[in-house]
């Protein structure tokens, strides 16, 4: 089977498969697909890597913020047991305070951003 992926998908998920830090952060137009690859990189490190990850989705024009927390469970599925709509000055708060609580290994997020 082939399958056809755009190259900035893949230059995208191998940049953050190779990076060595506990939060990533990209940032991208709205609609150009960035959300996508990072939520499914986010699920593939919470399943394969099996890493507690917290996946974070920001949008310039909103004014919160949306949040999900992936695990994988002993049978080896993949749970959403958490969700939060935050509003952006208490984000850095809510982040710092899951890693310092040990209760998260990987934070990725997404923020989009307004061209023009």
């Amino acid at each position: 089977m082939k399958c056809y992926v755009r190259k900035e998908v893949l230059r995208l998920w191998a940049f953050l498969k190779k990076r060595g830090s506990r939060v990533s952060v990209v940032e991208g137009a709205a609609g150009t697909g960035s959300s996508v690859v990072v939520f499914h990189y986010a699920m593939w490190a919470a399943k394969r890597q099996k890493q507690r990850v917290l996946y974070l989705h920001s949008t310039s024009d909103s004014g919160y913020s949306i949040l999900f927390k992936h695990q994988t469970t002993s049978d080896n599925y993949l749970s959403s047991h958490e969700a939060y709509e935050v509003k952006p000055q208490y984000l850095l708060d809510l982040i710092v305070a899951q890693m310092e609580a040990g209760t998260v290994d990987l934070v990725v997020a997404q923020m989009a951003t307004c061209l023009g």
